[in-house]
């Protein structure tokens, strides 16, 4: 059933009009039929009682089949025609009443009869422009409702007919895009009319309507009206520019969902990169911020969107040159920016502008790189080329000066010439050691350390290291006590290593015990492993130290005293251990000393020794 659409309802028409709903009540009505039926609108009035005719009709069943009759009544003794018109799809019916003659007429009455005749006439082409408004406004309700151009087609080519002047005789047919859409009993006949579909000056289709018999009509314009060739090409105009209308917004709409597609994965992978990253605007306030840049800047999980960046920062001096560099409008590479507390880090900070990044705006786009691993190691290294040249000037010194001394004096006393001769051969083993520590750290990070193992007597060891350390003991009147039990099972390792291991942790725990303190050397067997023990009672490891102390050139600072060394002793201690498949584990306290323990494995090392583990307390 073809959907009608609601005719509207002509103030001006002379035809009296009123629309009826289902329950047969007058609901509405031009100004002709209230004069006509003297309807007023404070009063509800069943239209049986206007026109009793239309008891027979049945109003409700037109409605529902959107069917259409026509009758003849009298009203007040004036005949009329009467057409109803049934709309579905807004449940009422039109009814036209249009005054026409009776029976045949005296002389006298002829005016009124061609009067009548006038508005028969008038309601006829009245009528035939209802049917022609109710097909356009039809496709107008097609292009709101129908998401595809095929089912507006599918749909209009049943609407046509019903518009014509003869709708049983009337066919209609949509050809476009190569794809062709056909009314009922649809048949190509030489009374036909066309017009052409255009979409962006171009021709993509046409529009026709065919009578399937011969119909009067002039001979200059065949059995159409104007007025039907003119809603033909109203028709095709109105379809050729929804046509064009649709295809644009589909272009944008995939031009968008490109756009949209794009601008995801971009930010997808700023979300996705391990460097943190932010974009903000020219007012400094963050448009996105990835995780890893919240966790540089040390903030919660949720996104600061729509916050000035900068009031999310404390470095009053990074600040500053990022505000100068956005007023000049200048990017800039590398710019440090000091973040967070009590842990302090250092961020470097890249910022360039990306022109009509974000809604034709341009935006800044600033990586965060996390450098305080690197500053520190810059700063070890300059910390160690200082300890070396330190602790290589000053043997040298010595060595020299004692030299030039025994060589100016031949007829020195002999025990002043031993004295100075015992102070060199410290100073050069104490330029051996430092040089055979660096010797062995390049080895290790080389890759070429190769243990040479053999059997160690650890006992045996240990009494060598305690006599070499003991007179630093005794210097500061430090209380030492040794547990190494002399039944201890031989270890498979590299001895001279194993020296190197217990000899710099006991040279840490003299260096850092002060006067008066006490230092504990102990070794076990606990199963497959030696477990050697090194506790002093020194100031301790601060907590933020702790996981540091293995690294090379670290060296804890604190107090006013510097002391010497280079920051290597841990490190070579962690590394060494490792290749003998063995953990050291350091416990320490604030105030109240450090603990270390070694555990070696007695039959060698295997592969995959695990290295450092640490507690703290």
């Amino acid at each position: 059933m073809t959907k009608r659409s609601l005719p509207p309802l002509d103030e001006h028409c002379p035809i009296p009009i009123i629309r009826v709903d289902e329950e047969g009540i007058v609901c509405a009505f031009n100004p002709a039929a209230a004069e006509v039926f003297g309807l007023t609108a404070n009063r509800r009035r069943r239209a049986v009682s206007l026109i009793p005719e239309l008891k027979s009709v049945g109003v409700e069943r037109l409605i529902a089949e959107e069917g259409e009759t026509g009758f003849d009544a009298i009203v007040d003794d004036k005949p009329l025609r009467v057409t109803v018109l049934g709309i579905h799809h807004h449940k009422l019916a039109q009814v036209y009443c249009a005054p026409t003659s009776a029976s045949p007429v005296t002389s006298e009455k002829a005016d009124s009869e061609d009067a009548a005749g006038d508005t028969q006439h008038l309601l006829q082409s009245y009528q035939q422009q209802l049917k022609e408004l109710s097909c356009f406004y039809g496709l107008a309700e097609l292009l709101r409702t129908q998401d595809s151009i095929e089912e507006v087609c599918t749909q209009l080519v049943s609407l046509i007919p019903p518009a014509w002047r003869h709708p049983d005789w009337a066919r209609a047919r949509i050809l476009l895009d190569g794809r062709e859409y056909a009314s009922q009993a649809f048949d190509e006949t030489r009374w036909g009319q066309s017009a052409a579909v255009v979409v962006n000056n171009r021709a993509r289709g046409m529009v026709q309507v065919f009578y399937v018999r011969e119909v009067p009509g002039s001979r200059e314009h065949g059995p159409f009206l104007a007025a039907e060739r003119k809603l033909l090409d109203a028709l095709a105009r109105t379809l050729g520019e929804a046509l064009e209308r649709r295809e644009f917004e589909q272009d944008n709409r995939r031009k968008a969902i490109i756009l949209a597609q794009e601008r995801n994965r971009l930010e997808t992978i700023l979300r996705g990169m391990g460097e943190g990253v932010v974009v903000t605007d020219t007012s400094n306030i963050v448009l996105m911020m990835n995780a890893a840049a919240m966790v540089l800047l040390g903030l919660p999980n949720r996104e600061p969107i729509a916050t000035d960046f900068l009031s999310l920062l404390t470095d009053e001096v990074f600040c500053s040159a990022w505000q100068k560099k956005v007023e000049t409008g200048e990017d800039f590479a590398k710019l440090d920016l000091h973040v967070g507390t009590p842990f302090r880090r250092t961020l470097s900070v890249s910022r360039t502008r990306i022109p009509e990044l974000v809604q034709g705006e341009d935006c800044f786009v600033t990586i965060l790189h996390d450098v305080t691993k690197e500053r520190e190691i810059n700063q070890m290294k300059s910390d160690f080329v200082a300890a070396v040249s330190h602790e290589l000037r000053t043997p040298m010194t010595s060595i020299k000066g004692f030299v030039r001394t025994i060589m100016q004096d031949p007829k020195m006393p002999h025990n002043v010439r031993e004295h100075f001769l015992n102070i060199i051969d410290e100073e050069t083993e104490r330029l051996t050691h430092l040089i055979e520590s660096l010797l062995e750290m390049g080895s290790i990070e080389s890759g070429r350390a190769v243990l040479d193992l053999a059997p160690v007597e650890l006992p045996k060891l240990v009494d060598t290291i305690i006599v070499s350390l003991r007179p630093a003991m005794t210097t500061k009147r430090i209380m030492f006590d040794a547990n190494v039990p002399m039944d201890l099972p031989q270890i498979t390792a590299d001895s001279k290593r194993v020296y190197t291991i217990v000899a710099n942790l006991l040279e840490n725990a003299t260096k850092f015990t002060p006067e008066q303190g006490r230092i504990t050397l102990s070794a076990v067997q606990d199963a497959g492993e030696i477990v050697i023990t090194v506790s002093d009672t020194g100031p301790g490891i601060p907590v933020d130290a702790r996981e540091r102390i293995f690294e090379r050139f670290f060296q804890v600072r604190g107090g006013s005293v510097k002391l010497p060394g280079a920051g290597l002793g841990l490190f070579l201690v962690r590394e060494m251990v490792t290749l003998h498949g063995g953990t050291v584990r350091v416990e320490s306290e604030v105030g109240k000393g450090t603990t270390f323990t070694v555990r070696l494995p007695i039959d060698g090392p295997e592969r995959g020794g695990t290295g450092v583990t640490g507690d703290v307390g």
